[in-house]
């Protein structure tokens, strides 16, 4: 398998001073042991006098470094998702009465935290300064790479939590392993399911590499996932083509979506991938999925009908296009 033979750096002291609780601990070792057996090399705390982790700089909600340019990035976000659309720009939802920034509003910790913040909000077109920021990203890839390379580490394997998640109505902080970390280091990460606690809530491990190692994460994890099997499916995953909640994606489906298109919508109403408009993205998504569902087959649309019905909306979304 992928893992056999790796070196792989585990969770410590000389990467986050923070420690795991007694069972996300227990949770760990019993996943180290897998990926023991499963051919891998481990090295313990390989972070040990790096100084690593005293590049961090924690507060009560995290490494909150990078931050400063959210408004900014959120600006140009608008910008990009949806160009023709008429809100797209800070400004204009705000026109429209949607004040994400202020008192109450989800993102007001964006300006309250950082006046850099309250300041880019007057001109979010204006990037803030980040050369502090570029300076400890630096230093925490340089750092990183020389552990990596000394240590002669294919990969980092750690809890992604380092206690139990807290429950969505909980307005307990999320203690995750890596997120400051990587966020800063701009290095990917990949997270697979490795056991429940004792509650019920998921357990789960991050492998962590170097830049550009998406492939060789994707192939770690796939190799240790496969040798768990940890992951039990929901009982009520609602597929996205399922317009009518039924549980099926069948001819009910299509006919909503029929009915629907070309103006604004919802699920319910034939809008498959939720940006509120019903088009011919949406019909992609029931043609994929038609058929998911159903116990006993179904006539499906003929091949005719479905380009018939592909032709009307291709042309239909070119006109839209065009008064857009």
């Amino acid at each position: 398998g992928a893992l056999q033979g790796k070196r792989i750096g585990l969770y410590g002291p000389g990467w986050r001073t923070e420690e795991m609780s007694p069972e996300t601990s227990s949770l760990y070792s019993a996943a180290i042991e897998v990926l023991a057996s499963l051919g891998a090399e481990l090295v313990e705390n390989p972070f040990d006098q790096s100084g690593f982790a005293a590049l961090a700089s924690p507060t009560e909600f995290g490494d909150l470094r990078g931050d400063e340019a959210w408004v900014y990035e959120f600006e140009k976000f608008l910008e990009q998702i949806r160009p023709s659309d008429a809100e797209n720009s800070i400004e204009e939802l705000k026109a429209d009465g949607v004040n994400l920034f202020d008192a109450g509003g989800p993102l007001n910790w964006v300006v309250s935290l950082f006046p850099v913040g309250a300041e880019s909000l007057k001109d979010p077109d204006i990037p803030p300064d980040l050369s502090e920021f570029s300076a400890v990203r630096m230093d925490y890839r340089r750092n990183f790479s020389e552990v990596m390379e000394a240590q002669d580490l294919d990969v980092l394997v750690y809890p992604q939590m380092l206690v139990e998640t807290p429950p969505a109505s909980s307005n307990d902080l999320i203690r995750g392993s890596a997120v400051d970390e990587i966020d800063i280091l701009g290095t990917p990460g990949v997270t697979v399911p490795a056991g429940y606690y004792e509650s019920g809530a998921p357990f789960s491990l991050i492998f962590l590499g170097d830049l550009f190692s998406e492939p060789e994460l994707l192939g770690y994890a796939y190799d240790y996932e496969q040798a768990t099997l940890h992951r039990v499916p929901p009982a009520n995953l609602v597929n996205a083509a399922d317009f009518n909640s039924d549980g099926a994606v069948d001819l009910l489906d299509f006919e909503r979506l029929r009915d629907g298109f070309g103006r604004r919508g919802n699920l319910r109403s034939g809008d498959a991938n939720r940006d509120n408009f019903i088009d011919l993205a949406d019909f992609v998504i029931l043609k994929k999925n038609f058929g998911y569902g159903v116990a006993q087959p179904v006539p499906e649309p003929s091949a005719l009908q479905f380009a018939g019905f592909a032709a009307i909306l291709g042309w239909a979304e070119i006109l839209r296009r065009r008064r857009n």
